[in-house]
Formats: C-alpha cells, structure tokens, sequence
C-alpha cells in the first residue's frame, strides 16, 4: 500500500525511515479529517448518536458524502469548530 500511495504522490518513502506527507497528500488527508469529524459533528449533534458509536459511524460515511453535502452539513451544524472529542476540524 505504501508503494501505491508513493506511485500516486501522496507520500515519500525510504526504506526503513518514516513516511512523509506530499503536499498533495497532506490536501487529501486534511480534507478526509475535515470530513469525518464534520460528520462525527452531525451524528452526535443532529442525531443525538452515542459519542462511542460516532467515530465508527463517521468512518463507514466519510466517503460516501459529496464535496457539496459537507459543505451543507457545515452550514447546518454553524460551521463548528470542534468535533465532539474536541479535536479541531479543519477548515
């Protein structure tokens, strides 16, 4: 898997050191995050879903959501700061 990310410039990698972000990476890795604790946001605020079950939940959705139903499910929540572990959701 690490050769196919490297393949598609999404990490640097030599062996036996640790794995680096691309700049292209590191996009789609912060637009994942920023998915998935906007969704953990909407399940547990929207839908009042337990807060042990959110992240797994999340996990299952985060692909499926559009670019354009994130960013309505942004708008609805008030553009949230924070997921519900208190980690912060980029913008």
């Amino acid at each position: 898997m690490v050769h196919e990310l490297q393949k598609e410039g999404f990490v640097l990698h030599r062996r036996y050191s640790k794995l680096q972000f691309t700049q292209k990476g590191r996009k789609i890795a912060q637009k994942l995050t920023s998915k998935h604790r906007l969704i953990e946001s909407f399940l547990r605020n929207m839908l009042k879903i337990s807060p042990k079950n959110v992240h797994h939940e999340a996990h299952r959705l985060e692909h499926a959501f559009s670019d354009e139903s994130i960013f309505k499910m942004r708008k609805l929540l008030g553009n949230p700061k924070k997921d519900p572990h208190g980690k912060p959701i980029p913008q």
